[in-house]
């Protein structure tokens, strides 16, 4: 593509020279002969560079300069100045506002062409800069508004929580609900908690929050000694508001969490690195994930298409596969905690309330664990196996399909309900693109009796295979 270089120059011999070679070189030559010219050229034209020929009785102030640095940054300005003509402080004063490069009259050509050359890839380094910069900034101010809704919603349930008798993480029972005044306080104690900005953890020091569970806030930190980036996840408790055995049993779970992850080996699964017991307070080390989560995409896509929902599940189900392979039932499989790479690759984060079947269970019996709107109907039971993980996965698929989650309710505790006692539409009543075969499989993962439901995710991975191999067939 030919580049616009404006020539600001009230030398004709010299602007025609210009134009003469600018043509020869590939470049588009626009000339003007007074700033004035100049400023409308700048706006009508997309002008790549500027050469401005100096002339020192028209030159008594740098407008023309401090408008280019202030409107168009990403062009360069090449100043042709007479060799013996050449002052010191008013070249320092041109380069100080906004002049790339001088090049002396008589023109050399090499000399300009190389210039030129260097001024068009600073141009194309700015602009790539700035366009990465602008994404940047355009990717936060959706998180923001990400989490000013989030936020709202949070506010919303809040009160709906309380009434219900549910505690926040579902697990202890009403009882430790009067430790606090409201669920406010608990709220603005231990899941809002400040900032840890900057503060060093042994040797990995904090850059941002990046994330808030019930009662755990994960931050993006720096690795000094290896010079990388992890996830800090920090376990959020305040003594005064907790029963010794709540707050032990809390903190046995999260370094359960740590020994299981770190113990599990898999591409799909994050790894954790370490974990840190500093100033009374618990710290895991992971992987630090360039991404976004699977609830991210929900909220902003609603319904993803049949083969890129499918994939996802598929790659879930060997994570799910490898992780039931090592006899740990994960029990809070839902989209936030279902991460995607920028690479495509999917990782299964937030193992806090997973469960080793090979042992006693860790949370108190007949409690109910994971989130409420992607639990298994048997998790408030003594019941529980490998196919509650399935279950969670299926609302997952079938939100994916059709945009529209199957047991929501304006409540928890409905929701809850909804997921115990009501059967849903079948995918294809809501997305036509879903067919028999699909139906079949989704509403298989959810079945409310899980002796019907798949009994392992490599049956549901498999089913998957044999869709995805008709469905590609239908399609072409």
């Amino acid at each position: 593509m030919k580049e616009n270089v404006l020539i600001v120059s009230a030398d004709v011999e010299l602007a025609k020279q210009l134009e003469i070679f600018l043509t020869r070189h590939d470049c588009i030559a626009h000339k003007v002969e007074h700033d004035s010219d100049a400023f409308k050229a700048l706006n009508d034209i997309n002008i790549s560079l500027v050469l401005y020929d100096l002339l020192y009785n028209n030159v008594k102030d740098f407008n023309f300069f401090d408008y280019v640095k202030k409107k168009h940054q990403a062009f360069q300005i090449i100043v042709l100045i007479d060799y013996d003509k050449i002052d010191l402080e008013m070249v320092l004063g041109l380069m100080k506002n906004g002049a790339y490069d001088f090049v002396t009259k008589p023109i050399d050509e090499e000399r300009l062409l190389f210039s030129i050359t260097n001024g068009l890839e600073r141009k194309k380094d700015f602009e790539l800069k700035y366009n990465a910069e602008k994404k940047a900034k355009d990717y936060q101010e959706i998180l923001m508004k990400e989490l000013e809704m989030t936020k709202k919603e949070l506010e919303a349930t809040k009160k709906e929580l309380y009434s219900q008798n549910l505690e926040l993480e579902l697990i202890y029972g009403n009882e430790n609900l009067e430790n606090f005044k409201s669920i406010d306080d608990y709220f603005s104690k231990n899941v809002f908690e400040k900032s840890i900005k900057d503060q060093r953890i042994g040797k990995y020091t904090i850059l941002e929050a990046i994330g808030k569970g019930g009662m755990s806030i994960v931050y993006k930190a720096v690795d000094h000694i290896l010079n990388r980036q992890v996830a800090v996840k920090q376990l959020t408790l305040l003594k005064e508001d907790l029963p010794t055995y709540v707050i032990e049993d809390i903190r046995k779970r999260f370094k359960k969490e740590a020994q299981v992850i770190a113990m599990l080996d898999h591409e799909n699964i994050v790894k954790v690195f370490d974990i840190i017991l500093e100033d009374d307070k618990y710290y895991m080390i992971m992987e630090y994930i360039e991404g976004r989560t699977l609830e991210n995409i929900i909220i902003q896509r609603k319904k993803l298409p049949i083969p890129e929902a499918i994939s996802i599940i598929m790659d879930v189900c060997i994570a799910l596969d490898y992780i039931h392979s090592n006899n740990i039932i994960h029990r809070d499989i839902k989209p936030s905690n279902i991460l995607i790479e920028n690479t495509g690759c999917i990782k299964l984060t937030d193992f806090g309330v997973i469960r080793d079947i090979s042992e006693s269970t860790v949370t108190p019996t007949g409690s109910i664990v994971g989130t409420i709107a992607y639990i298994a109907p048997e998790q408030g039971t003594k019941h529980t196996d490998f196919r509650v993980d399935i279950f969670s996965l299926g609302i997952i698929l079938y939100e994916l399909i059709t945009g529209i989650h199957p047991f929501k309710a304006n409540s928890y505790a409905q929701t809850f309900m909804n997921i115990s006692n009501q059967t849903p539409k079948k995918p294809s009543e809501i997305n036509s693109k879903c067919n028999e075969a699909l139906d079949y499989i989704i509403m298989k993962t959810i079945e409310k009796n899980p002796d019907k439901r798949y009994t392992n995710s490599k049956s549901l991975y498999k089913d998957l295979v044999i869709f995805m191999e008709s469905y590609e067939k239908l399609i072409v």
